[in-house]
């Protein structure tokens, strides 16, 4: 365990995507290696246990574990119904195992791994920051500076990966579309949710019975949805997509932070598919379902399972079928007009779906956004290193907006990285125009940008602008 620790260490230390990619290949064929990596990035190996758990104070009713007859000595509890004391060997492997069972992060999970992380102390004389490598391992914290692609490179594809389909901008598409038969909808102001749903059958008295898991656009799972999902196992199996919402996007963000069950979210559903499997099938780079049957599929499943008007599905109307605005050839005027009309009600956007185009597990431009953005013209502070990719040029940029800072880092591309990396008098303390899409304040009461992308230097201009 130490030597995988200290090579973590090594790579997370190590700059340089290809100088990282070497040192990790050192345990390429090392299985604990392989165990360890992907407890910390499979979004489908799950621990149970956050950074706030794992630092947890908690204390269990010691028990024999009668599988291996051993006494836990880790604290009383004033607690009604005992709780049993897993013991974990110091490897990764055991731990894995032991989550197979127990990841749901209850107090008798956290004090066995607090005892796990204590035994390898001892037993591997682990020092401060390979201590936190494994603790971070655990509540899949772990940064090395290479993504989960990065990593399959050098291993194989040893890690299981998790995609969804996304938008690309309508700018610089549009000629595309042209011709093409369409499906407008609105774009949505809330987060991105997928849930599966995957039907078992009871082998003792052959009845089925439904699992929902729901899952964020990178795969992370999202717990408390107790409403949603006594909806949703009512449902056909297949892959659910869409998005989750409140009353606005503050409210949203609110919601999905509070512990427990989470009242008041609306599952916005905008994509349905039958063929689980093809979706979680690393070897596909789609699913073999065009949107227009997709969209059929979904109209068909709201009429048999929804109200009257095939709108909403159960009864506290948390599930919600997104509506088809516009169906037909593609035509920028209408597309825009929808556009505007939402845009008046309040709304984000619209977003534009090719309709013979298969779910793409990946950006795409048979999925088009159209959503109007503000500007400001603000100071730029100070600038800051990249890592991984960026690692030695320009990562993003800190401008001053209203007396708070706001960090930058999406609209450079690599040739003006360079240049203002090398060159930061020429962007520090110079206005420089952000394009964003609205202002936000967040749990602190600071204010900052959603979506800021740099677009220019402005040269021609000393003073604030925020209109």
């Amino acid at each position: 365990m130490k030597e995988i620790l200290d090579c973590l260490e090594t790579v997370i230390n190590t700059t340089g995507l290809i100088a990282k990619k070497e040192v990790l290949g050192r345990f390429k064929d090392n299985e604990e290696m392989i165990i360890a990596l992907n407890l910390a990035f499979n979004p489908f190996k799950i621990t149970g246990i956050a950074k706030k758990k794992l630092n947890k104070e908690v204390e269990v009713v010691p028990v024999i574990n009668k599988n291996e007859g051993r006494k836990s000595l880790l604290g009383a509890s004033t607690a009604k119904k005992e709780e049993v004391i897993n013991y974990i060997d110091t490897n990764f492997k055991s731990l894995a195992n032991f989550f197979l069972n127990h990841n749901t992060g209850r107090d008798s999970d956290i004090k066995s791994v607090q005892a796990f992380i204590n035994k390898c102390i001892k037993e591997h004389n682990l020092t401060f920051s390979e201590t936190k490598i494994l603790e971070d391992i655990i509540t899949k914290d772990l940064t090395l500076g290479l993504n989960v692609k990065s990593i399959n490179e050098v291993y194989g594809k040893v890690i299981q990966t998790f995609s969804c389909m996304l938008g690309v901008k309508l700018e610089g598409v549009e000629d595309s579309l042209v011709g093409k038969k369409v499906t407008v909808t609105e774009k949505l102001d809330g987060n991105r949710c997928l849930a599966v749903v995957k039907q078992y059958e009871n082998q003792e008295n052959n009845d089925i019975y439904s699992d929902v898991t729901f899952y964020s656009r990178n795969g992370k799972p999202i717990e408390g949805l107790d409403d949603i999902r006594e909806v949703m196992k009512d449902l056909p199996e297949g892959v659910y997509d869409g998005e989750l919402l409140a009353d606005d996007f503050n409210d949203t963000q609110s919601t999905l932070r509070t512990k427990g069950n989470k009242k008041g979210l609306v599952y916005n559903i905008f994509d349905f598919m039958l063929k689980v499997n093809e979706f979680f099938d690393d070897n596909l780079k789609e699913v073999s379902e065009p949107y227009h049957l997709r969209r059929v599929n979904l109209e068909d499943l709201f009429l048999e399972y929804g109200d009257a008007n095939g709108q909403y599905i159960g009864a506290n109307k948390c599930v919600k079928k997104v509506e088809v605005l516009y169906s037909g050839i593609y035509d920028n005027d209408i597309v825009m007009q929808l556009h505007d009309e939402i845009k008046a009600k309040g709304g984000e956007g619209v977003m534009i779906n090719v309709e013979d185009s298969n779910y793409i597990k990946d950006r795409t431009k048979n999925l088009v956004k159209v959503k109007a953005m503000k500007t400001c013209d603000i100071p730029c502070i100070a600038i800051e290193n990249g890592d991984g990719r960026l690692a030695n040029t320009l990562g993003y940029i800190i401008c001053d907006y209203k007396g708070y800072e706001v960090k930058v880092g999406s609209g450079f591309d690599d040739g003006s990285r360079d240049y203002y990396y090398h060159n930061p008098d020429k962007i520090i303390n110079h206005i420089v125009e952000v394009q964003y899409f609205e202002e936000t304040t967040n749990q602190d009461g600071t204010v900052s940008l959603r979506f800021p992308v740099f677009l220019q230097v402005r040269s021609d201009k000393e003073e604030v602008s925020y209109e």
